[in-house]
């Protein structure tokens, strides 16, 4: 979330003016979708590595990162980890490890990122902004040490598509996927359905017997998307979808994130070209 407000998960509220709010879907700006760890949870003494996933909607600028950790037990709202004397300062980069997590809790990772500029501290404000003198984009992820196991994973992702009528696109995997879409004629012009498939085994069973509950949020730099998120039901393991309809852009990039209810998190992501039309 932006303007000097850490953002756990992605919130939206509407006031009472009547104004319609962009989707969290549309990725006008820098946005930090996804902190992805090995598990978010450890055994004490062990560490966690955090890497960022970000969606940039200005190709080709540098984007750079500051992390920062706390414990909850000292910094009890992650808020005030940026001005925090206990605060750790954990270096830059897209990726960063801890230090060795020795007591059992919960800690705070914190992302400050900016784009074509450097995070600085600003401590009056009580909060990161980048030295072109605009708000940093500021996330925050938990990270839990517990003695007891098994430790929760990551939901893996099997496959992510777009289709529509008899087309179908595979995204490949990696890091730098790029698709490129179909044109069409006719009626059979229209939106595109981004479908995530999880692998068979993303719901980890819990220790009450149940499954995980899997979602999957969707993020794009251009166009729009009839809903921001899929939510399968408890037990269930599907195929999560949303309605894409690409804008005017040359291309865009379509990130999607899988989560399971306990703080696991995996992302993918692509440069699409065309619109398809």
């Amino acid at each position: 979330m932006r303007h000097g407000r850490l953002a756990g998960s992605l919130l939206l509220a509407a006031g009472c003016s009547g104004e319609v709010l962009p989707s969290p879907s549309e990725v006008r700006a820098l946005r930090v979708v996804a902190l992805v760890t090995d598990t978010p949870e450890i055994a004490p003494g062990a560490s966690a590595r955090v890497t960022a996933a970000w969606v940039d909607p200005t190709p080709g600028r540098s984007i750079r990162a500051r992390w920062q950790l706390c414990a909850e037990s000292e910094v009890a709202d992650p808020r005030d980890c940026p001005t925090s004397a206990r605060a750790t300062d954990l270096g830059e980069g897209r990726s960063v490890t801890t230090p060795a997590l020795l007591r059992v809790g919960t800690y705070f990772v914190l992302i400050a990122a900016c784009a074509g500029a450097s995070p600085v501290l600003d401590a009056r404000l009580g909060h990161w902004r980048c030295d072109d003198n605009t708000p940093a984009e500021e996330v925050f992820r938990r990270v839990r040490v517990t003695a007891e196991g098994p430790r929760n994973l990551p939901p893996a992702i099997a496959s992510w598509e777009f289709a529509r009528g008899d087309a179908s696109v595979a995204v490949p995997p990696g890091d730098d996927a790029s698709v490129t879409l179909p044109g069409c004629e006719g009626a059979s012009c229209g939106s595109w359905t981004v479908r995530v498939r999880p692998a068979d085994d993303a719901a980890e069973r819990l220790p009450d017997g149940g499954r995980e509950g899997l979602s999957a949020s969707f993020y794009v730099t251009s166009g729009t998307t009839d809903r921001p998120r899929d939510t399968a039901s408890p037990m269930e393991v599907r195929g999560l979808a949303v309605r894409w309809t690409p804008g005017s852009a040359a291309s865009s990039e379509v990130w999607v994130v899988l989560r399971d209810q306990r703080g696991g998190e995996a992302a993918r992501g692509a440069r699409v070209t065309g619109s398809g039309r």
